[in-house]
């Protein structure tokens, strides 16, 4: 059972029932909605196991699990972009200034 469907029967549920799953309808669509963005914004590289379409699919109708399996196991490691300079971005070669670590 669905938790849309348990919503739509809350004339029969306690009113303590009646927060529990509006709570996690609440859940449920953040999730959904925050997985959404994040795979928009990924790069096809990235991703892992399944297409766009593919996880797509799996955010929207595997409930609550689906986005977690996503945000978990659906991308791969973000691959640093080195600059033409041999620096990463935010790097200074000057010692004591931002972004260097002291000794590397």
């Amino acid at each position: 059972m669905s938790l849309l469907t348990l919503a739509s029967q809350t004339d029969q549920l306690s009113t303590g029932s009646r927060v529990f799953v509006g709570a996690l309808l609440v859940v449920q669509i953040g999730l959904a909605i925050a997985a959404l963005i994040v795979l928009l914004r990924t790069s096809r590289e990235r991703l892992r196991l399944l297409p766009v379409w593919g996880w797509a699919l799996v955010i929207l109708f595997i409930s609550i699990i689906g986005p977690i399996v996503f945000l978990a196991a659906g991308r791969g490691p973000e691959q640093a972009q080195e600059a033409s300079d041999g620096q990463y971005p935010g790097q200074s070669s000057e010692p004591g200034e931002p972004g260097v670590v002291p000794g590397k």
